[in-house]
């Protein structure tokens, strides 16, 4: 089972995805390798996973960066529920569960004021737009970060963050630094795949100096943000549909340092990941103009009532293929291509005794694009989602059982805390967008490929080309 590859001459830590993804083809579902000062068991077989995960226990142990964990110890600092194991991670997810999870109706109170702000975001993008002459955006990531911190901000707080849109009246110009910060720590981060973060810290090179300092940015930021806005969570009333914010309050299960550092961890997570799933998302709705006609036709009967009656909840039932679309995304371009998990116990895996206390990483882009889960693995086919397809559409049935091999969101007891308010903000996305705007890719789109900085996104800006409808 063991065998050492030379991350370096396969592409450097950029590339870790596709490194993977290649030994798995030629070991098989199971192999182990050196990583970041650590071994690691890689796996790419569902049932593997499956057990793995069946066998977390109460309190799951995640793998946290060692160079975030190192900055947290070095500067004395203390983090929200990503950082947290056993009890104290235990007690802070409950809580959180409770205001963001287990009812639905705590994240789809806000999706009327999060159709409102991505109007904004839409109409700025249009901004200096003439009549039918299409407009080239680019680079649309930093200002799709910005609409996700508006976005989850207001979920989190029922304010305006002055990232986009009409707040630009009130513009905070600290959106822009936390977008900065946390895209820099993301970037320096996978480098300390190859240079243990201990040794660049202690000798002080640069790549550490890098990352120290956008920590130091990130956090002071959030804080500012988290500090601001938890004042008015908790003495004003006016705001009808409240905040996640003040509903941890009104649990009085968190101190109010806990909140504060959940909420800071939410912000920080927002201006990342759900921003780069959306990128992935606008550039196939652009590649593949069937997919934008199928999208339009569905959503355009929506949108034509009252986009404040719409069952955002309900989405499933009344737009099956714009849900199906974003899962299908979410396969092809997993944010978090790794699932890593430590289990306290020995386990037995495809024949082999994995001693307890080791690292393991689930290879969720290698399962997301093997045949034998998925037909036509490579293709964007959002019909293979959709239950209950009629005859007519019997080409893209998929018989096959994918279970726990497209993972976007994670399992089990450490889920995404925030994927329900990110599977709203993307709907309501994906629904705005194909009404508004018929797109395309520019001339220079061919070819995108994929480059992993924590997260997976494009490995270069994104470039569309957009005509009002």
């Amino acid at each position: 089972m063991p065998r050492s590859f030379n991350i370096l001459l396969s592409g450097g830590p950029n590339f870790l995805h596709e490194h993977c993804d290649k030994l798995h083809r030629q070991l098989g579902p199971i192999f182990r390798e050196q990583l970041g000062g650590h071994e690691f068991v890689f796996l790419a077989d569902r049932q593997m996973i499956q057990t793995v995960l069946a066998r977390e226990g109460p309190y799951p142990h995640h793998n946290v960066p060692d160079a975030w964990l190192l900055y947290n110890k070095v500067k004395n600092v203390k983090r929200g529920l990503f950082f947290q194991m056993g009890e104290s991670w235990s007690k802070m997810r409950k809580a959180l569960n409770k205001v963001m999870l287990e009812d639905p109706s705590s994240i789809m109170r806000f999706s009327g004021s999060l159709v409102n702000i991505t109007t904004e975001y839409l109409d700025s993008l249009w901004n200096g737009g003439n009549g039918d002459q299409p407009v080239l955006i680019k680079d649309i990531k930093t200002s799709l970060c910005n609409w996700s911190i508006e976005t989850t901000g207001f979920i989190l707080f029922g304010r305006r963050m002055g990232c986009i849109g009409s707040a630009a009246r009130h513009y905070d110009p600290r959106a822009e630094k936390l977008v900065r910060s946390v895209s820099n720590i993301f970037k320096e981060t996978a480098k300390f795949q190859i240079i243990p973060p201990n040794i660049a810290h202690r000798i002080g090179l640069p790549v550490w100096q890098r990352f120290e300092k956008a920590s130091d940015e990130m956090i002071a930021v959030a804080n500012d943000y988290v500090q601001q806005f938890m004042g008015s969570a908790r003495s004003d009333e006016a705001q009808p549909n409240g905040s996640v914010a003040r509903d941890l309050i009104n649990l009085n299960e968190l101190s109010d340092d806990e909140i504060s550092r959940s909420l800071v961890d939410l912000i920080i997570a927002s201006a990342e990941t759900t921003s780069i799933l959306v990128q992935w998302i606008l550039y196939l709705i652009a590649k593949h103009q069937d997919v934008q006609s199928k999208l339009l036709e569905e959503v355009r009967p929506l949108l034509d009532k009252d986009v404040s009656s719409i069952a955002w909840d309900r989405l499933g039932h009344q737009a099956p293929y714009l849900r199906a679309f974003i899962k299908e995304v979410s396969r092809l371009y997993p944010v978090a291509p790794f699932l890593a998990r430590t289990l306290e116990q020995e386990i037995v895996l495809g024949g082999f005794k994995v001693p307890a206390g080791t690292p393991l990483a689930l290879s969720l882009f290698t399962t997301s694009r093997m045949a034998e889960y998925f037909d036509d693995p490579l293709d964007l086919r959002p019909e293979r989602w959709i239950r209950n397809k009629s005859e007519a559409d019997s080409t893209y049935r998929n018989d096959k059982s994918h279970a726990y091999a497209s993972l976007p969101f994670g399992h089990g007891r450490r889920r995404c805390i925030g994927s329900r308010a990110a599977e709203l903000e993307m709907s309501i996305m994906v629904a705005l967008f194909v009404n508004k705007f018929e797109s395309a890719l520019s001339d220079d789109m061919n070819n995108l490929g994929i480059k992993l900085r924590m997260t997976l996104g494009p490995d270069r800006p994104i470039n569309l080309m957009i005509k009002k409808r």
